[in-house]
């Protein structure tokens, strides 16, 4: 009898967090505050975070020596690692992510001034690099409709399973004509 008494506690102190804790994470509308905050630099485009852990995919423009970007590999995609009570370093992504997970297909867009960028997860949403005013690389996709600065995407997954099964994805960015933010998530 005691032991089913500890079996039905333990399980039940588990199941009811780890059911409260997929919830919270599920009503997120923003970032947690734990997670680590980018700077912003003059190749930053966008990063990816998911909840598993803290650990980010970074995605920056790829320029050649000459300072052009790369026509053939405009954007250079790698992990920076979050070792707990190390310093953050950077990781290449495996052949496997880059095809199958993180990686992108692009093509330079038709004007010839920027490129059309499809990411291998989840190619029905367009990202487009082009030019701002200042004649730096941006990242533009459509959120909520609007034609919107892309800042960052949050991968919430259901890890229970030997494959991770997306559930949404949450898209940032800032709206090209009013500055405010905008927020979308999309079921998967």
């Amino acid at each position: 009898m005691t032991r089913q008494l500890l079996i039905l506690l333990f399980l039940g102190i588990f199941g009811i967090n780890g059911t409260s804790q997929e919830e919270a994470w599920r009503k997120r509308t923003s970032l947690p505050d734990y997670f680590p905050k980018l700077e912003k630099r003059k190749k930053s485009l966008f990063f990816l975070q998911r909840n598993m852990n803290e650990n980010t995919i970074v995605y920056d423009l790829n320029c050649l020596e000459d300072g052009t970007v790369n026509p053939k590999n405009p954007i250079d995609v790698y992990w920076m690692r979050y070792p707990g009570d190390k310093a953050p370093y950077r990781r290449e992504i495996t052949w496997i992510e880059k095809k199958f997970a993180y990686g992108y297909n692009s093509k330079q867009s038709k004007d010839g001034d920027g490129f059309e960028v499809e990411l291998v997860s989840y190619d029905k949403r367009k990202i487009y690099l082009k030019r701002n005013t200042n004649g730096r690389y941006e990242p533009y996709m459509n959120i909520n409709g609007k034609s919107c600065r892309l800042t960052n995407l949050y991968v919430y997954a259901d890890l229970t399973n030997w494959w991770s099964d997306v559930i949404h994805v949450d898209i940032y960015g800032v709206d090209t004509l009013s500055g405010q933010e905008e927020y979308e998530r999309f079921v998967n």
